[in-house]
């Protein structure tokens, strides 16, 4: 039976057991307990240093015996240390690649959030949001087969708009990062070219040039602000408080032109179908997605953790809180996600996530049973 279907099944039972009867069997994982004191170790990519920061605060003021570590470090480090099992968890944008899986025993991957990527330009004379782009347009300016601003495959897809005859100066990253990865995917999606002659990575080959290459996304900020007639890609936030103009971009649909947003990014991961959470998600991805209102360049923030955590754990206690921590991120912290421009996770992926939690254990010992919708007590 797919996923698909037992959830489907799911939701028809919910409308038969009565409300009473549900609401007996509807508790989360165990919380920590009172006057024990519990230490939880993880790795973050330095893009989630807020939510992380935002998520750990908010959960040790419900349960101050909670103290959870991480280090800040680039999007592989985050795979590396996780491969090796010298973290509880980890947070990322970024999958890690197959042989990581390979090597690393019963991988656990919990989608938390969804981060939408942003393409920002600097055009003088179209100063506002909703230039239209598509994939393969996009694809072509930094492969440098798009050179003019107003060159005959931008300005079909913006007829009305006269646009300049400027050279387009495309920017990116230098350093590791989840933008670059999501933005790459993207493009490995939409253009074959792309796919043939880049890929997809944290960190590429990019083969268009003279092309500006910036360390950190306030520099790219700036780099975009100083540079007339350029583009770059941002993450939604720090798009958004910079006040940068972004494109509309065609969806995969070919109905509509999206904006950056949180709806959209949510609307995206709404119509996309995820795997079992324990397994390779190397391939695993949610750009493209169908839907009239899903911007396609989004990718997944999640948490990285083991279906055994007798491997990285101390006791059973503390393999319990790190499960009731995540949790509580997927559920009662999804309110924190809006002021960080990061979209909530659809019903149906927190659904799925709960799900996949119950199937983690200490030393094959479950920690807690979810069948359905119904969190069950056990015995």
């Amino acid at each position: 039976m797919t996923k698909k279907t037992t959830l489907g099944l799911a939701l028809m039972l919910i409308l038969i057991i009565p409300t009473t009867s549900l609401s007996a069997y509807a508790i989360t994982p165990d919380a920590p307990q009172d006057g024990k004191q519990y230490t939880i170790k993880g790795i973050v990519s330095n893009q989630y240093a807020a939510l992380i920061k935002k998520w750990t605060s908010a959960y040790s003021g419900i349960y101050p015996g909670v103290k959870t570590k991480y280090n800040l470090v680039a999007p592989s480090n985050v795979a590396y240390q996780y491969s090796k099992k010298s973290v509880s968890f980890g947070v990322t944008d970024a999958p890690l690649v197959s042989t990581q899986f390979k090597a690393t025993p019963q991988p656990v991957v919990i989608p938390v959030a969804i981060e939408a990527v942003a393409i920002v330009y600097n055009i003088p004379e179209f100063h506002q949001s909703g230039l239209k782009l598509t994939g393969p347009v996009l694809a072509d300016i930094y492969l440098g087969k798009i050179i003019f601003w107003d060159d005959s495959k931008i300005q079909e897809l913006n007829s009305g708009v006269k646009l300049p005859h400027g050279r387009i100066t495309p920017i990116h990253r230098a350093d590791p990062a989840g933008t670059t990865y999501t933005l790459t995917n993207y493009l490995s999606n939409a253009s074959s070219d792309w796919n043939t002659l880049v890929g997809k990575g944290t960190s590429v080959k990019w083969v268009a040039g003279p092309q500006p290459a910036q360390n950190g996304e306030l520099w790219v900020v700036r780099a975009i602000a100083n540079s007339p007639y350029s583009i770059s890609y941002l993450d939604l936030s720090t798009a958004a408080s910079n006040k940068l103009n972004s494109a509309a971009i065609q969806n995969a649909d070919k109905t509509s032109f999206v904006i950056a947003s949180l709806e959209g990014a949510t609307a995206s991961a709404a119509s996309s179908n995820l795997p079992e959470s324990i397994g390779d998600w190397s391939k695993v991805s949610i750009v493209n997605a169908p839907g009239n209102d899903s911007y396609p360049i989004v990718t997944l923030v999640s948490v990285l953790t083991y279906q055994d955590l007798n491997k990285i754990s101390a006791d059973q206690g503390t393999a319990k809180v790190l499960i009731h921590q995540i949790y509580w991120e997927i559920t009662d912290g999804q309110k924190f996600l809006g002021s960080l421009k990061l979209a909530p996770l659809p019903d149906q992926i927190v659904e799925l996530d709960k799900r996949d939690l119950s199937q983690i254990n200490f030393k094959g010992t479950q920690l807690f049973a979810y069948d359905g919708f119904v969190v069950q007590p056990l015995e």
